[in-house]
């Protein structure tokens, strides 16, 4: 009896394997997918807070080339397609809390139609970068959570939290 079973037990261990090792490789795939999407928002957040260090290097050296007016042209552009490139992202609700923050900074200045003055775009371009260095530092202390979640083992990651609580 057990030899006329055996072929089709052997079919039926063979269909669940190849169901389970799909899954895993298409969960891994998704993983993979998700990881690039947030790699790149990473790297468009470090080039927006390059360009607000760069804007407020020529202010402090006294080259006031209208920067306020350069504002409406690139800050307010690429800081759109960042707030959207973060919500695309789907990082945690505090950085989604953050990114509306962050999207009331930069419509500030086309709020009041005039040019702001040195002082206000200072101060605007310090608090813009408190906001959007924060926001990346919780989104890449997030990544890595979410790399090592998919990378440790299960028991090995509560052995560590252990081992954490108990210093």
């Amino acid at each position: 009896m057990i030899k006329e079973i055996a072929p089709y037990v052997t079919i039926l261990t063979a269909i669940v394997a190849a169901y389970l090792t799909y899954r895993n490789q298409l969960r891994l795939k998704t993983f993979e997918l998700l990881i690039e999407r947030r790699k790149s928002v990473l790297t468009d957040i470090e080039k927006y807070i390059e360009n607000l260090y760069a804007a407020r290097f020529d202010i402090d050296k006294g080259e006031d080339t209208s920067a306020s007016k350069k504002y409406a042209r690139e800050y307010f552009h690429e800081g759109m397609m960042l707030t959207h490139k973060i919500i695309g992202a789907n990082f945690s609700p505090a950085i989604a809390t953050l990114n509306r923050t962050f999207w009331t900074l930069i419509t500030e200045p086309t709020k009041n139609n005039s040019p702001m003055s040195k002082e206000q775009f200072k101060d605007w371009i310090n608090r813009t970068t408190n906001v959007i260095s924060l926001m990346y530092g919780m989104a890449h202390s997030e990544l890595t959570k979410e790399l090592d979640s998919m990378a440790t083992p299960w028991i090995s990651r509560k052995l560590r939290e252990y081992k954490d609580r108990k210093k």
